[in-house]
């Protein structure tokens, strides 16, 4: 399998200039071919692909004597455009957009003949020589490429390498298998009982934020002092983008690690996103972000990741007998006038969910049938999972 080990970089002051320039090389190299890709369309209905791409390279470096960036970086322009073409006709992802300064996806740069030599201090790129980094980790099988990125003022590298791991195939059964409810009040709720509480970084990073962003806004614009404040934002809101990240990390890692088979909802979270009222909510909590995680995860540790259907009513059934009854956001607790259980409804869809998944994997009976397997948890005595409190259960 792939596996990417990310690090942190301190380039000096020339070689921050440098990568800064490639950054620039690349993003025009991008621009410029999808600019012919345009024009060739609009006459021909042809777009032009990766090999014709990279044959004007030689070309545009005599025209551009300016263009020093190494030639498997601007290669690799080439193949993600190619790639980014097609995907979009095959799988309807959008068709590709002009790239702004600040918003490269940065210098890749392919593995080849041991050009790129790391070691536990510094690490050898090349026409750059000797980086200093973070080796926080030992990366693992044989480096396939590594990509440079810029985020504000700090600098990543991210090392692709091909490991070979023998990790068990987990078996999947009913007892080490969860179901998850994501929600608002809380980031989600499991079939077992346990709560991860929302942790809200943005809500509560939210009156400096404005305080920070009224002070850009009364900036000149095009000043240098207008230029130092917009750096001050975007730097808190990266500390906020790391918070998150890291909590989706650890919790997806906990929930991996400890299970053979998850059970989650199919959302729509750009349907969601429709209902001005909750959009701002659903944009901070970070679903998608989360499933991402925990679908590779539970790759890498041979377990399975399952979403139930869309529009299963996982809110509107009972656990317990299968009862199905309207159940509108206002109403947090579920209710069931055929078996009598009253259970917070963030836990019976999770409960729900976990059915649903089971039954149809072959696995359990419906509950529809009468299986009442699954006994009632009181959530007033449920267990809260707290990523500071249980950092080393969560660490990723």
């Amino acid at each position: 399998m792939m596996k990417a080990f990310k690090y942190r970089i301190y380039p000096s002051k020339i070689q921050e200039h440098i990568l800064a320039g490639w950054l620039g090389q690349t993003r025009f190299i991008w621009n410029l071919f999808l600019e012919q890709n345009i024009k060739r369309y609009e006459k021909e209905k042809k777009f032009i692909f990766k090999f014709d791409l990279n044959n004007q390279l030689p070309e545009l470096k005599k025209q551009y004597d300016w263009i020093d960036a190494p030639a498997q970086t601007l290669q690799q322009i080439g193949f993600q455009l190619d790639s980014a073409l097609r995907n979009c006709y095959k799988r309807k992802m959008g068709f590709p957009k002009f790239k702004r300064k600040g918003k490269e996806s940065g210098i890749q740069i392919p593995q080849q003949r041991d050009q790129i030599k790391s070691h536990n201090e510094n690490i050898k790129i090349p026409k750059i020589g000797n980086i200093r980094w973070r080796y926080h980790r030992e990366t693992l099988g044989n480096l396939k490429s590594i990509t440079i990125t810029r985020d504000v003022d700090q600098w990543y590298i991210s090392c692709l390498c091909d490991v070979n791991e023998e990790i068990d195939q987990k078996e999947i059964m009913e007892e080490t298998s969860i179901g998850i409810d994501l929600g608002l009040k809380y980031f989600a709720v499991m079939s077992n009982g346990e709560i991860i509480d929302n942790p809200k970084f943005l809500f509560k990073s939210e009156k400096q934020l404005k305080k920070e962003q009224r002070k850009l806004a009364r900036k000149k614009k095009g000043s240098a002092n207008r230029n130092k404040q917009r750096i001050k934002c975007a730097k808190r809101y990266r500390k906020i983008r790391f918070q998150l990240k890291n909590f989706l990390h650890q919790v997806s890692h906990a929930i991996a690690k400890m299970n053979s088979c998850v059970f989650v909802e199919d959302l729509a979270v750009k349907n969601m996103m429709k209902n001005h009222k909750l959009a701002r909510s659903i944009s901070q909590v970070g679903w998608s972000q989360f499933i991402t995680y925990l679908t590779y995860k539970m790759n890498w540790s041979n377990g399975e990741l399952i979403k139930i259907g869309r529009f299963d009513p996982s809110s509107q059934l009972c656990s317990s007998c299968g009862n199905q009854q309207k159940m509108p956001l206002s109403i947090r607790t579920y209710d069931c006038p055929s078996c009598g259980i009253s259970l917070d409804r963030d836990l019976n869809a999770a409960r729900n969910i976990l059915q649903l998944g089971l039954t149809r994997a072959g696995i359990a009976r419906s509950h529809a049938c009468g299986d009442t397997s699954i006994g009632e948890v009181d959530m007033s005595t449920s267990r809260f999972v707290s990523v500071k409190q249980e950092a080393t259960s969560f660490r990723a």
